[in-house]
């Protein structure tokens, strides 16, 4: 398991945790099964479920590629072991899936049996999201787009990708879309299969919302019957995921000014919408300006012009791409500076009332571990708007067959 190196980059040693801006590869299912006790525990759950092996790959099978496809080799939870939520999904699965087993033997049927497996597998799913923020990029590190955990696995969608830390105010959706990606995970013929009988489904829609009361029922008590000590007795046999990842060059200047920014907002040395500060709140984001680069470069002493971190930075954000140039190249106002715009239309009037230069980037990529400051005062010299606001995204495959149909007309 690992990245060949490219020309010009360095490859760093093998990570139990993740050092952010790093190049990550993707992997298929094969290659996510660490171990033979990884594999050892795929045949205990072809052994407990007790079916053919048409039907349980149909199933059990399927799922399991899609669930490891899936998360990869995210964290548990925000800057923990790489590949412990795969591993703790598995080791829930096997403690949970073994005790339900033996304490109901001939008393359970298929159906119970399977939703009581994709429950256990599928509880924390959601911290794909609310943990932290993935980019896909090229083998270079150069942003290609960020990863929606709705639109499927990494698989297929892109051979590399990196991690972003995320505002704590997406751990609020974590338990809501867990059924979602849970339906996205589960095959057709499966999910039907699990919404065949409402009293089961309700259960098992409480187990994952960990709900208790109505619905819930043998699957949520199935997941009870487990405390954390038995998952950490599976999880300890388990081996991490020892990941050969890269840094990126072309992004390295980028990478260090972000973590510099958080740091600095952090300890409190830089205020956002302070006087002077460069960076400043506002309704479509976090405009941060030019002087705030520059103010970078010469803090680290750094032997490159400011607008190279610019537009690294900009570019590591994927900002162009998301939010076109307006927001890489934003100009903001206060409200007493914008007097004499109705008066005056030559370049220096419109200097005057864009003195707040820089780039506009995510609120949720500046504040991940504080609350976001309300909105300042300042004003956009003209409207503008995030690509993916404007109008449905499409994928790639949409877009080339409207792009040859217009080469056609």
């Amino acid at each position: 398991m690992f990245i060949k190196g490219s020309s010009g980059v360095a490859t760093h040693p093998k990570l139990h945790t993740y050092e952010e801006g790093y190049l990550l590869p993707v992997l298929s299912g094969d290659e996510l099964l660490f171990s033979n006790r990884h594999k050892g525990l795929m045949r205990q759950f072809h052994d407990l479920a007790e079916m053919t092996d048409a039907d349980f790959n149909c199933t059990y099978g399927e799922l399991m590629r899609n669930f490891m496809e899936f998360v990869q080799v995210l964290p548990h939870k925000s800057n923990g072991i790489l590949g412990s939520l795969l591993n703790y999904g598995l080791a829930r699965t096997a403690a949970v899936f073994q005790k339900y087993c033996q304490l109901r033997k001939s008393q359970t049927t298929p159906l119970l049996k399977f939703a009581v497996f994709s429950a256990a597998l599928l509880k924390d799913v959601g911290r794909v999201i609310s943990n932290q923020r993935i980019m896909q990029t090229n083998e270079e590190g150069e942003f290609e787009k960020e990863w929606n955990p709705l639109s499927g696995p990494l698989v297929g969608q892109t051979k590399f990708y990196k991690m972003y830390p995320i505002s704590a105010t997406y751990l609020r959706i974590e338990t809501e879309v867990t059924p979602l990606l849970a339906r996205q995970l589960i095959s057709r013929d499966a999910f039907l299969w699990l919404s065949s009988d409402w009293s089961v489904f309700a259960d098992w829609l409480a187990a994952l919302l960990n709900q208790e009361g109505v619905g819930s029922r043998e699957i949520t008590w199935a997941l009870a019957l487990i405390k954390r000590e038995d998952i950490l007795a599976v999880l300890n046999s388990l081996d991490g995921a020892l990941v050969d990842a890269e840094a990126t060059p072309i992004t390295e200047h980028g990478e260090a000014f972000y973590r510099w920014l958080k740091e600095a907002i952090a300890r409190g040395e830089i205020l956002p919408n302070a006087d002077g500060s460069g960076i400043h709140v506002v309704p479509e984001g976090v405009l941060l300006e030019k002087k705030l680069f520059k103010q970078f470069v010469d803090f680290c002493g750094l032997a490159v012009n400011f607008n190279v971190v610019y537009v690294q930075f900009g570019n590591l954000m994927g900002i162009a791409k998301k939010g076109g140039g307006d927001f890489l190249h934003a100009a903001y106002f206060s409200p007493g500076e914008a007097t004499g715009y109705t008066t005056f239309s030559t370049g220096i009037a419109n200097k005057a009332r864009s003195p707040h230069e820089g780039m506009v980037v995510d609120k949720e990529f500046i504040f991940v571990n504080k609350e976001i400051p309300a909105v300042a005062a300042l004003k956009s010299a003209k409207t503008i708007t995030p690509n993916h606001h404007q109008r449905p995204i499409q994928n790639d495959s949409v877009t080339a067959k409207i792009n040859l149909a217009n080469t056609q007309k």
